[in-house]
């Protein structure tokens, strides 16, 4: 209770200082993924991230508390990253190139995310600007995909996706999934008072969801649709079971799971990648007898003994993987450069071959801990994993969005070279807020 009233008291009138800091983040949540935006993310991050720093300096009695765990998890996680580069860095240019380019924007980022948290976890109006900041990507990206097809005079599926906002599946994927949470948290909220009163609005953001659904298949993203349709499934399952005798909620239910097989399907027809899979994922097993990911795009994917023709990227992602889990096994301190890490480890281990094109293993929590070890990569899954903890059991809004994007990012990571750059920023930044907004949120208290 302490820590609540110092954060209404806090709150008790927003200064313009808090107000600028707010707007950063929201405007920070939505150009993050925007092609060209660098020097206003650079803009929004320094002076957001300031505000934050003085938030974050003056509330520090509410962040020394048992539920501010994933934000000292992070703390600790800073120290580390500043002693690996001090003794164990094995290429200290690149470190040092990472530390200025990547770990201190992350920094920012992270005091952005807790002063915002502490302002806006109280504060209804500021919470509802930051779902509308996760939510706008789908405005974003439904205006640019007609804006493309009208350049082009036709719709397409795969649509050019290089020829957007964002420049990059990736980036489509990762916060195409925060939409996904943001939607499926405020649909199972309103699935807690569904009534004839507010069926229209869960029939809304239902259509939100498939419009998550829908932007993955157009963009023929094959991450995208796998991620989207295991946590759709979650979330069916989970409401299934807890409002089975709702016959409105089953109803709308049924028809997302209907939608969303019809777009699965239509997915598979249209992209030949999941051919097979299985001989393809045994293929990449075999790393030293199908030796093709050294240069797969020369030599392309291995043909089987029995003429199976395998597919390029799930043999890739999977050698990729069996590699990346062998060097971390084999160097838990970590290499320390962040997004080619393995780049280097195959040269030390394979000097055979010369004309290897790999860079990263294509799975940002593996890349994380090539880079900063077996200590980093834990101590960044333990915040990840803790925010998602002190949110469980709770009914607000805010805590189900906890929860959703916690699990959502932590699935993106796993699949996506996503572990620099605004990826790691934005992780850092939704950890700290979604921790600091629970710390101050009236409903919320609970402890490790």
């Amino acid at each position: 209770m302490q820590y609540i009233e110092a954060v209404r008291t806090m709150q008790a009138k927003l200064s313009v200082v808090n107000r600028i800091m707010l707007l950063c983040g929201i405007a920070l949540i939505i150009i993050w993924p925007i092609e060209g935006t660098l020097a206003l993310r650079n803009l929004l991050l320094f002076v957001g991230g300031a505000l934050g720093l003085k938030q974050t300096v003056q509330h520090s009695d509410l962040l020394r508390g048992p539920s501010a765990r994933p934000i000292q998890l992070i703390t600790a996680l800073g120290l580390w990253v500043i002693f690996h580069y001090l003794v164990l860095s094995q290429n200290s240019p690149r470190e040092l190139y990472h530390l200025k380019h990547s770990w201190l924007p992350g920094a920012f980022a992270a005091f952005l995310g807790i002063g915002t948290g502490l302002v806006a976890g109280s504060n209804s109006r500021w919470r509802k600007g930051i779902f509308f900041g996760l939510l706008a990507f789908l405005l974003f990206f439904y205006a640019n995909y007609f804006q493309i097809s009208y350049s082009l005079g036709r719709f397409t599926m795969p649509y050019p996706w290089e020829m957007g906002y964002y420049g990059n599946k990736i980036s489509i994927v990762v916060f195409g999934m925060l939409s996904l949470a943001i939607t499926l948290s405020m649909l199972s909220q309103t699935f807690q008072i569904l009534d004839k009163g507010n069926t229209l609005r869960s029939l809304g953001i239902a259509l939100l969801l498939v419009l998550n659904l829908l932007a993955f298949l157009l963009v023929g993203t094959k991450n995208g649709m796998a991620l989207g349709t295991i946590v759709l499934g979650c979330f069916v399952l989970i409401e299934l079971v807890a409002r089975r005798k709702n016959w409105k909620v089953i109803a709308i239910l049924s028809g997302i799971i209907v939608t969303g097989v019809t777009i699965l399907y239509v997915h598979t027809k249209s992209i030949n990648e999941w051919d097979n899979f299985s001989a393809t994922v045994t293929a990449g097993f075999q790393t030293d007898k199908y030796d093709n990911w050294s240069n797969h795009e020369a030599m392309g994917p291995p043909v089987l003994a029995d003429g199976t023709v395998t597919k390029d990227s799930a043999y890739v992602r999977t050698a990729y993987a069996v590699l990346g889990a062998q060097f971390l096994l084999e160097k838990p301190l970590g290499y320390g450069s962040l997004n080619d890490s393995f780049k280097y480890l195959v040269k030390e281990k394979y000097p055979e071959k010369k004309d290897t094109t790999v860079v990263a293993t294509l799975s940002g929590w593996l890349d994380f801990g090539l880079a900063m070890g077996l200590p980093g990569l834990l101590l960044l899954l333990a915040a990840v994993g803790s925010t998602y903890y002190l949110a469980w059991g709770q009914s607000t809004l805010w805590s189900k969005s906890t929860m959703w994007l916690m699990a959502t990012l932590a699935l993106a990571w796993l699949v996506a070279e996503v572990c620099d750059d605004i990826f790691l920023e934005s992780l850092l930044f939704f950890v700290c807020l979604f921790s600091a907004g629970n710390i101050s949120h009236p409903k919320m208290g609970k402890s490790l």
